[in-house]
């Protein structure tokens, strides 16, 4: 089994190129390689054997997009999510 810090650094690849081959696909005629420094680790999660990390990108022209990667030990997958974000707002808590 993969260590965290190993899993956090092979999560943060994987992020980069889900994200860089998302924009491609978004921007067929540009190619955007947005590297593995651009993602900032957010979160991280090690439950029941699993492992999850959330990153934020922050290369420019992409900085709403998160990028969840989780890693299945049971199945020996990697699961990939990537997100937009479109509102952030705050509220009072009475």
């Amino acid at each position: 089994m993969m260590s965290s810090d190993t899993f956090i650094e092979y999560a943060r690849q994987v992020a980069s190129n889900n994200l860089s081959e998302y924009y491609r696909a978004d921007n067929q005629h540009l190619f955007k390689e947005i590297p593995p420094h651009a993602f900032e680790l957010v979160w991280f999660a090690h439950e029941l054997g699993n492992k999850k990390c959330l990153f934020f990108c922050n290369e420019e022209g992409m900085k709403n997009y998160y990028t969840e990667v989780t890693y299945d030990v049971n199945r020996h997958k990697i699961y990939v999510d990537t997100y937009n974000k479109v509102l952030n707002m705050s509220y009072d808590v009475p």
